[in-house]
């Protein structure tokens, strides 16, 4: 594994040596690799990316980032790597910075036996618990609801299966209680893709609602 930059040298030394790296850092001064593998701006800059190239010096895979805080973190290359070139080994140890660890902004939207939208701000409790408010509104109610889901991670935690417990107060003076099951998918370090389906109550009647959403993802 290499890494190069349009930096001089001894800037790529000062940086190995501020952070530790082992793997070479290579100086792309004119570009020239920049416009082979990754692209260039309309500025000339250099698009941040990663490139995996096979044994036969042909292009494996090539994902472009959109910003420095948007690039694959060290556990979904490792993941990615295996998956392109059908390897296997141990995943990196992750410290906040993986998806799965990040705070969400999530925004549901569905329907079922009504329409339903969820907004909710979740706070990771390690890789298998995410705690915290949410608000929902379907066409009768307004709820006010504190959220706990439980994670079983898989694909290298870039995604998890999803066990949603959630309850509250509804401005109507009814208590409500949900629960539901989904599917949760890193779509790179700062977004991901929610897939849930589940039953709230509210005063004896129940609806039942698929939702699909997006959620932002934040370092903590």
């Amino acid at each position: 594994m290499i890494a190069i930059s349009e930096d001089p040298p001894e800037e790529s030394r000062a940086f190995a040596e501020r952070y530790d790296i082992h793997f070479s850092l290579l100086s792309d001064d004119d570009g020239k690799v920049a416009r082979s593998y990754t692209g260039i701006t309309s500025d000339a800059a250099a698009l941040p990316g990663v490139t995996f190239i096979g044994a036969d010096g042909r292009i494996a895979y090539r994902r472009l980032a959109t910003a420095k805080d948007d690039r694959m973190m060290t556990p979904e290359i490792l993941a990615t790597a295996d998956r392109v070139f059908g390897t296997s080994g141990p995943s990196a140890r992750s410290e906040s910075f993986a998806a799965i660890d990040r705070f969400q902004l999530r925004f549901d939207a569905g329907g079922g036996t009504t329409l339903t939208g969820q907004l909710a701000a979740l706070h990771p409790l390690g890789h298998y618990l995410l705690l915290g408010p949410r608000v929902a509104a379907d066409l009768h109610h307004v709820d006010l609801d504190g959220e706990l889901v439980v994670r079983f991670p898989m694909w290298a935690n870039l995604g998890a299966i999803e066990l949603v417990g959630a309850g509250g107060y509804t401005p109507s003076r009814t208590w409500n209680a949900a629960g539901r099951v989904g599917l949760w998918f890193a779509w790179g370090p700062n977004w991901s893709i929610q897939l849930e389906g589940g039953v709230t109550f509210h005063d004896g009647s129940h609806d039942v609602v698929g939702t699909l959403g997006i959620g932002r993802l934040l370092k903590r």
